[in-house]
């Protein structure tokens, strides 16, 4: 297991939920049938809404789940839980979480930061190579370059 999906709270546990039980699920705001529980290496309960016509079984957004996707980052609620990607996102967007609004998250960008500032410090720039970077004119590179100083 890589750093980016170890959980920084841990889980709290299961709910108490067998199939056929009806609950409420934060990501729909609604009442929920529990369909089945997932193999993930977390297990949650599936459920799809009562008031749906189409549409599949998805994870059970509890308080348990909604904790995690508050405050892990995306990689490790799909590695426990064993959600797509997508779905994390999207959960993240109905709960108010921004992209980086977490500390896990933050965790892994300043990690990857650093190895990067590393990367470039043990490249050892010539000058050369800094007057070169500096005559790349800005209309040729992405707008985000920052280029060196």
């Amino acid at each position: 297991m890589t750093d980016r999906a170890r959980l920084r709270l841990g889980p709290d546990g299961a709910p108490p939920l067998k199939r056929g039980d009806r609950t409420i699920c934060l990501y729909g705001d609604g009442t929920v049938l529990i369909t089945s529980w997932s193999d993930a290496r977390i297990p949650r309960p599936r459920c799809r809404a009562l008031d749906s016509t189409g549409g599949g079984p998805g994870l059970l957004v509890d308080e348990e789940l909604a904790r995690a996707v508050r405050h892990e980052a995306v990689a490790a609620v799909n590695f426990w839980w064993e959600a797509s990607e997508t779905a994390v996102q999207n959960w993240r967007r109905a709960l108010g979480v921004g992209r980086t609004d977490n500390e896990a998250t933050t965790h892994l960008v300043l990690a990857a930061a650093e190895k990067g500032a590393e990367a470039v410090k043990v490249r050892g720039w010539t000058e050369e190579d800094r007057q070169q970077r500096r005559r790349i004119r800005p209309a040729e590179t992405d707008t985000r370059y920052v280029g060196f100083e």
